[in-house]
Formats: C-alpha cells, structure tokens, sequence
C-alpha cells in the first residue's frame, strides 16, 4: 500500500512524541488521493490509514452535512462505549448529539478521557468552528476550550490522535495553528487536483497497457495455532556498538545496531510473541546495552500465562518502567510490527518499516543521551 507522501510527516512526528493533535491544511475536499483503487479526500485518507492502528476512528464534519460519523458500525459502538464508561465514572448527566458539532466535539473529549483504547478522530473544517476572524469562541460541553486540546495531558499522555483540517492556516484561530503541528497539503510534492484530471483523462484517451494482471494467488492455509510460550526465550547476542564518535549519540548512529537486535529477535521469537511486541521489547534492550552499557544483555523475554510480555533477569524492572513510560516505544513498535510482511531468515532478513526503525532510533537516542 502506497499512502501519501504527508501521512509520513504525520506518522514521524506522532511516532516521535512531537505532537498527538495535527492541524492539515490545504486542498481538504478534493479526491485527488488514490488509495485502494478509489480516490478519496483527506479526511478518508487519514480514515483508512489510522484505521490500521486503532480500533476507534471517527470524523466530525462541519458545514455541510454537520456531525459525527464512523467508518464502521464497530467503531460507533465502541465509541459509545466508551463515553458512557467516562460519564458514568465522572458522574456527569450530558445528554450530547453526535449530530452538532460542538456537542460531538463533547462526546469525542468524554472518550479521550478513557483508556484502554487507542483512538483518533478527524474535525473537518475546523476553521467553521474557530474561525480566524472571531473573537468569540463557543464554549464545548463538558470538555476544556479547543485551544487547549492539543497540549493537554489527556491527550499528550494517551497513544490517542487528533486531526484538524482547515482549507488553510489563515482560516483557523491562530491559537489553534501554535498548538498543533501544521501539514501543509501544497507543499506535500504530490500532484494537485487539476494535474489528476489531467493525468485521467490522458488514461482514458490511451487506455490500459501492458500484460492482464496475474491472477489472483490462492489463499494459503491458516498457519497451525501455537501453543503460548510461558518460557522467555534466550536474548540473542548483543549487536555490535557502532564506532566510537565524538559528541553524544545521535539516532543515525543508532539505526544499524538496532536493525541487526531487530532482526535476530525477530528470527528467535515466535509469531505469537508479536502481539505484545515482545521481539521488539528485546531489540531495544538489547541496543541500549551495546551503546549505553544498560547491563540489559541478560534479560529473557517471552509471555506469562496471560500472553502478555514477560522479562526476567537483572534489571528487568528497570527495563519494564522505562518502557511503560514512554508512549511513543510502544507505538513505533506497534507500527513495525503491523507492517512486516511475509517470512525471513537471518539469509532472508525482514524488511523492517523505515519510519518506525526511525522513531524508535530516535527515542533510544534520547534515552542514552
């Protein structure tokens, strides 16, 4: 799957802690995006790709058509879900629509308050809410003032995501474009609107080329369920530190070590240890200790009875603390993993995910430095 180019600039600065609430402006409405065989407006770009990730994924249009719709009938459900758990737990009686957008804006803050889920909401011509050129700014029910979205603790403190799309920066609320990391949908390189019509018609004129498409491959065989592993397994080696360099680390330098812990971990840990990011869990360990001597090289990894990760040996609950920590180690190796394709070897390595190798390089940076 091609996506893009700026879902990339979204998705390293979210992976690089930088920013949880976006601000994308440009040409918003027009489906100049193709992404599976269909073309789509932003807002359904972000839909289909966050969706990946998060079991929650909403967009809440303003103007035309105003209010609070989900890609799927799953993603409502557990969206009510989740606001009737955060009204029940504040105790507060609000009787919100989906429907009008400040009141859906309401409903989307009750279920950021909660945990557990991973979420992220798209608000379409947020410029119609918070216009550049009114003072007054109508207050949300139940929910702190937009302005203060972005930075807010339960959002910056959740793997949650928030996406404002405005037609450009000078249409919103310069309080809003401070608070958010601005995406600029002219500068993303891609082709504009009126190159994509061109670029249709010029198809159509000549038509398809080229030998038919191969057919289809046949579905192979579910793979054989395995059987938990309660046992860690043992820690690779320790990948090689990289050239001694003078000043302190920088992420560059830690790529390599960190590719080569990947893929040994990778090969050692069975699939069913992805799930709780167990293979990756160790490479990070085991790349904090070739370049920080973290004494780290000892721990064992696997799953306790329950499938969830499980580290023994000296310095595992240092280890354990540092990881539960920091949201974004965990999302980039979500995102790694989600991407790895088919089977490797040590001959064959994986073709590891360059954003996510990226961000989590960076965070193990910043940790030694």
């Amino acid at each position: 799957m091609s996506w893009p180019r700026w879902t990339d600039e979204l998705k390293d600065h979210y992976l690089g802690d930088e920013a949880s609430a976006f601000l994308v402006v440009g040409d918003i409405h027009a489906e100049r995006w193709l992404v599976d065989g269909d073309r789509i407006d932003a807002a359904n770009v972000l839909v289909r790709f966050l969706a990946r990730t998060r079991p929650v994924v909403g967009v809440l249009r303003n103007g035309v058509g105003p209010g609070l719709r989900f890609p799927t009938y799953a993603d409502e459900k557990k969206f009510d879900e989740l606001v009737d758990a955060a009204l029940l737990m504040s105790g507060e009686a609000l009787a919100l629509s989906s429907r009008e957008p400040l009141q859906a804006m309401g409903r989307i803050w009750q279920a950021l308050t909660t945990s557990g889920v991973d979420q992220a909401y798209m608000v379409v011509d947020i410029d119609q809410m918070v216009p550049a050129r009114r003072r007054r700014v109508d207050p949300i029910p139940g929910a702190p003032g937009v302005f203060a979205w972005p930075q807010h603790p339960t959002l910056r403190q959740s793997n949650n995501l928030l996406v404002f799309l405005a037609p450009s920066v000078d249409a919103v609320r310069q309080e809003l474009v401070d608070a958010c990391w601005v995406i600029d949908l002219a500068s993303s390189g891609e082709p504009t609107a009126d190159e994509l019509t061109a670029l249709d018609h010029l198809t159509e004129d000549v038509g398809p080329s080229g030998p038919p498409p191969a057919a289809a491959a046949a579905p192979s065989a579910p793979p054989p369920s395995v059987a938990p592993v309660p046992a860690p397994v043992p820690a690779p080696a320790s990948p090689a530190p990289p050239p001694a360099a003078d000043g302190p680390l920088t992420w560059e330098a830690v790529v390599p070590v960190l590719e080569q812990a990947l893929v040994a971990s990778l090969i050692a840990h069975p699939e069913d240890h992805r799930p709780a990011k167990v293979p990756v869990m160790e490479a990070v360990a085991l790349t904090m200790d070739a370049l920080g001597d973290r004494g780290w090289s000892g721990l064992s990894f696997g799953l306790d009875a329950e499938d969830n990760a499980a580290v023994e040996g000296p310095g595992s609950d240092e280890f354990i603390a540092l990881w539960r920590g920091d949201i974004a180690l965990d999302a980039a190796a979500g995102m790694l993993l989600k991407a790895l394709k088919g089977g490797f070897s040590q001959a064959a390595p994986p073709d590891l995910d360059e954003t996510a190798l990226r961000a989590l390089s960076k965070r193990i940076a910043k940790k030694l430095a």
